[in-house]
């Protein structure tokens, strides 16, 4: 009688740790999900192009030299939105915005870092953000362009916007900053191509 109580007793013990584990473990797992889901993504703020970039050939020849005057950041918010539920963010986007220009070759208007140049220009960032859906992921650039002659004098002002959407293979930093330099240098080619028959 005795061990049949002692078999009763275990096995509603059992019973009740299995429940209490049921009821716990889905909160642990969720806290776990959201653990790892919000914790933020800090880019790299340096610029390092894209592999496929790296060749990049539009035209072999320069027609013009414009140097990069101010670089600015004027978006109301400065975070870089959200992949795969967490919060993108990078420090010092003048500056990679600014070599993003410098550093691409091969292009009709040659960017360079001083503006004892044929002309240059002021560039403000207006927009900067990626979002990511199950299977893909996007970033976005928009950058304000302002064109000056080598005296000083407004020539021409545009909105320029770059986008680029690919898988999404991992939501990795790596990726999301390659696709962020993507958009950029789709913006620096747009430059060039619209102050190439202006400034040549």
């Amino acid at each position: 009688m005795k061990i049949e109580q002692s078999k009763s007793l275990g096995l509603k013990l059992a019973r009740a740790m299995l429940t209490s584990n049921r009821l716990y473990l889905p909160l642990f797992v969720c806290v776990l999900l959201i653990g790892c889901s919000t914790s933020p993504v800090d880019l790299n703020a340096g610029y390092k192009a894209p592999f496929k970039y790296k060749q990049h050939k539009i035209d072999n020849s320069s027609t013009c030299t414009l140097g990069i005057n101010n670089v600015l950041d004027q978006r109301s918010s400065k975070g870089l939105g959200h992949v795969a539920g967490r919060v993108v963010s990078q420090k010092q986007i003048e500056s990679w915005v600014r070599e993003g220009y410098v550093e691409t070759d091969n292009l009709a208007v040659d960017f360079v870092g001083s503006t004892e140049s044929t002309g240059f220009l002021d560039i403000s960032v207006i927009k900067l953000y990626s979002r990511s859906a199950s299977t893909s992921i996007s970033s976005n650039i928009v950058l304000k362009v302002e064109y000056f002659d080598s005296g000083g004098e407004a020539l021409s002002k545009k909105i320029l916007r770059g986008q680029v959407t690919n898988m999404n293979w991992s939501s990795s930093p790596a990726e999301i900053k390659d696709l962020f330099t993507e958009a950029l240098i789709d913006v620096v080619i747009q430059t060039s191509d619209m102050l190439s028959p202006k400034c040549g």
